[in-house]
């Protein structure tokens, strides 16, 4: 997988200091940091955090990737979607680079569902496990409408001409189980 899917991941586990900023990047398998102090050194307690995050972020990923190629096959069948965008699926434009670059193929896909915003918002109220948030990478399951919450302030006619229509969902898939997730999901759709 590459470095750039691997980075919001990476950076949960790490509490900023208020007097430091610390950035982490992977390259060649190997940590490099790099850090701008203000006036001190970087708590231990958040180093031993960072730490702790990279030596899991490997198996998170392959359970993130795992759920969501699960959630993104498990869709494309469903009367109620549209579509399905996920890179892991062999149909996705971009499936052969995908594979080339990535181990896996990351945790976050697009859905789109048949009916639009009324659709959008039944669906959001039936979701229990998978909670609405902005923010991906974490180990919980987020879910993301972007016309009324990250692109909100992009004018109609440039989110239309982006592919960002009211039925669009973006779901950042967590380390929860897989089933748990997909029945949330179906449970959802028939709400």
């Amino acid at each position: 997988m590459g470095t750039a899917t691997r980075l919001p991941y990476l950076f949960l586990p790490v509490l900023p200091h208020p007097r430091a900023c610390v950035f982490f990047f992977l390259t060649h398998n190997c940590l490099t940091r790099y850090s701008l102090h203000i006036s001190e050194q970087v708590p231990i307690l958040d180093c031993r955090l960072v730490l702790r995050g990279l030596r899991t972020l490997p198996l998170r990923m392959k359970k993130h990737s795992k759920n969501a190629l699960n959630l993104a096959r498990a869709l494309q069948t469903q009367p109620k979607i549209e579509a399905v965008t996920y890179p892991g699926l062999p149909d996705h434009p971009s499936h052969a680079q995908a594979a080339r670059q990535m181990e896996d193929f990351r945790g976050v896909l697009s859905i789109r569902l048949k009916g639009g915003r009324m659709a959008v918002d039944r669906f959001l109220s039936g979701v229990k496990i998978i909670q609405l948030a902005e923010s991906p990478g974490g180990v919980e399951s987020l879910i993301c409408h972007p016309v009324t919450m990250t692109r909100a302030s992009v004018p109609e006619e440039t989110r239309l001409r982006r592919g960002i229509d009211d039925g669009l969902l973006r779901v950042s898939m967590g380390i929860e189980d897989e089933r748990d997730l997909l029945a949330d999901v179906l449970n959802a759709l028939d709400y």
